[in-house]
């Protein structure tokens, strides 16, 4: 995740840091029909097109579509 880079509004930006996932290590619930959340919501860092970082939560960002290669035109 780290180094792809996203599309947020309009503009292309790239992951520097992501969330620490790890779910493992949190306690067994006392009550497994609630729902909790004991951790943080999955926030990433940002490197901006303008330069400038910052953090935002990662459900705003999109995918890039694949760029498809051109045809060579074989006309002279």
């Amino acid at each position: 995740m780290i180094g792809r880079r996203y599309r947020l509004h309009t503009t292309t930006v790239t992951v520097l840091c992501a969330w620490n996932g790890r779910t493992a290590d949190l306690p067994t619930p006392l009550f497994p029909h609630v729902s909790t959340r004991p951790h943080a919501p999955r926030n990433v860092q940002l490197l901006l097109p303008d330069g400038t970082v910052t953090i935002r939560p990662f459900r705003g960002l999109a995918r890039l579509q694949p760029v498809q290669p051109t045809p060579k035109d074989t006309r002279l």
